[in-house]
């Protein structure tokens, strides 16, 4: 397969994106990155198609918005889609045919836009590209009708809730282990918890475990997940709640993602922190993490929201209640003894956070989970 070409030059690039009026411009690098962060892959023929779909709607609708350019035809989208192929500061990357595939001929309608965290490095580098267009399949592409709004994370009453409860979470272990899965590693060591007593909300600093990574490869060697996870945009660290919230948010992206595999994750990062969870936390957690999953618009589903799916193009129900599914990971943790099943049920029960529509679906969820034990 052939090699991804390097950037451009800022300057070289902004002559060829001078070809373009200011207003399209904007409007393509924004319709670009939003398609990206929504869908994670999308070959540039079915972009365009969404493209004229989102404006068909909008028209019909009498949305009216300047910041939406009309009339953008396929060989705009073509030679648009070229330059930003060598422009090295979006979050995507354009791939043609023969950098993806076994094809010895490129086709524009075969270029894929590709979220620039399914990219990795070496050998296996598309290893989640080809995951994720598995479990893509022939799913439809959710079309909002504000598109624009998806070029950054939209943030969800589930999240809010989330976040709040991670920042609310204080650090009181006087030791905390150093490695991932200290159950793996019966002799991995523990050290000193500098930031015992402290709420996960104040502590703006890196988990030890990270140290490693920070000064022995450097922030600006580090991979774009990482950087986003533990940095802000000046260069600061993040709070330890937003870096476990975002630890969450990529995990429930990435095209492996398996249940019970990010459950522990999540609660040996939470130890690495210094956090002890009491089983009435560890059930506000987990019901929690399970009312953000099921409103997370996944790239997995090209856009939808898990309990959604059976909506297509650009129609929405905002007072839909996501139907709550637990998988194999919750059953083997039930099996294996590390979740108790009636603790978690009265967990929901007492978890004032939820609404009655969205207790009754995780309880009804949890009914056809017992009848597989």
């Amino acid at each position: 397969m052939a090699s991804y070409p390097k950037p451009l030059a800022r300057k070289t690039l902004e002559k060829r994106y001078q070809a373009f009026a200011p207003e399209k411009r904007e409007f393509l690098t924004r319709f670009f990155t939003a398609a990206a962060n929504l869908y994670g892959l999308v070959y540039l023929e079915e972009l365009h198609r969404i493209y004229e779909e989102l404006m068909r709607e909008r028209k019909a609708r009498g949305h009216e918005d300047k910041n939406y350019v009309e009339g953008i035809t396929w060989d705009e989208f073509v030679e648009f889609s070229a330059i930003l192929r060598r422009d090295g500061e979006v979050a995507f990357y354009v791939y043609e045919l023969t950098e993806f595939a076994e094809e010895e001929e490129n086709d524009p309608k075969g270029r894929l836009i590709i979220y620039r965290d399914l990219v990795s490095t070496g050998r296996y580098k598309l290893d989640d590209v080809g995951e994720m267009f598995e479990q893509q399949g022939d799913k439809d592409y959710y079309i909002p009708m504000q598109f624009l709004d998806y070029e950054r994370h939209v943030v969800t009453p589930a999240e809010k809730k989330l976040k709040k409860f991670l920042e609310n979470l204080k650090s009181v272990a006087q030791k905390v282990p150093l490695l991932f899965n200290n159950d793996e590693h019966e002799d991995a060591p523990y050290v000193y918890n500098k930031f015992k007593g402290s709420y996960l909300k104040n502590i703006r600093s890196v988990i030890r475990r990270d140290e490693v990574l920070v000064q022995g490869i450097g922030a600006e060697k580090m991979s774009y997940a990482d950087r986003r996870r533990i940095f802000n945009a000046d260069g600061s660290y993040r709070t330890f709640a937003e870096q476990m919230l975002s630890m969450i948010y990529d995990t429930e992206q990435d095209p492996f993602y398996i249940t019970g595999y990010a459950l522990k994750f999540y609660f040996g990062e939470l130890e690495r922190m210094g956090v002890e969870l009491s089983n009435k936390q560890e059930g506000q957690l987990l019901n929690l993490i399970t009312e953000y999953h099921n409103t997370l618009r996944l790239r997995s589903n090209r856009g939808f929201q898990p309990g959604e799916l059976f909506r297509t193009g650009v129609q929405s129900n905002p007072n839909a209640v996501p139907q709550f599914l637990f998988g194999n990971g919750y059953k083997e943790m039930i099996r294996n003894g590390d979740l108790n099943l009636e603790e978690l049920r009265q967990g929901i029960f007492d978890d004032g956070n939820l609404s009655l529509p969205l207790k009754k679906s995780i309880l009804d969820g949890l009914k056809e989970l017992e009848k597989d034990l």
